[in-house]
């Protein structure tokens, strides 16, 4: 999985990998059941959890606040964030990241998290 997940998203810094890696390979089924290698459906869902948890826990070391951006500027610095309402506390921790939000879509498209009643 450290293999695939360097490949795949050379944009997180080997720095943070090599820091986090290890804790959340213990910990992703938390957050999705699966195991990786079993299907590639499920490795694509754990890679981007994975990339989702590695990249958050980075950002916040560095002080970022995680706020999805609606826009940003160059000249004289202007960001604006945007406002959401009515999500649930999962949707709002996963789209901090492109990850995360790529995680949210394929659970969603992959009926996980699903209420059958």
């Amino acid at each position: 999985m450290l293999n695939d997940l360097i490949a795949r998203f050379p944009d997180i810094s080997k720095e943070a990998i090599s820091k986090y890696f290890s804790l959340f390979e213990k910990t992703y089924t938390c957050y999705y059941g699966a195991g990786y290698g079993k299907n590639s459906c499920d490795d694509e869902i754990i890679l981007h959890l994975m990339a989702h948890l590695i990249s958050n826990s980075d950002n916040t070391k560095n002080g970022d606040t995680a706020k999805p951006v609606s826009s940003e500027s160059v000249g004289s610095v202007s960001v604006s964030y945007v406002q959401q309402q009515n999500i649930t506390a999962m949707d709002a921790f996963f789209s901090t990241t492109p990850y995360g939000q790529v995680y949210l879509m394929l659970i969603k498209n992959n009926g996980i998290g699903a209420i059958f009643v």
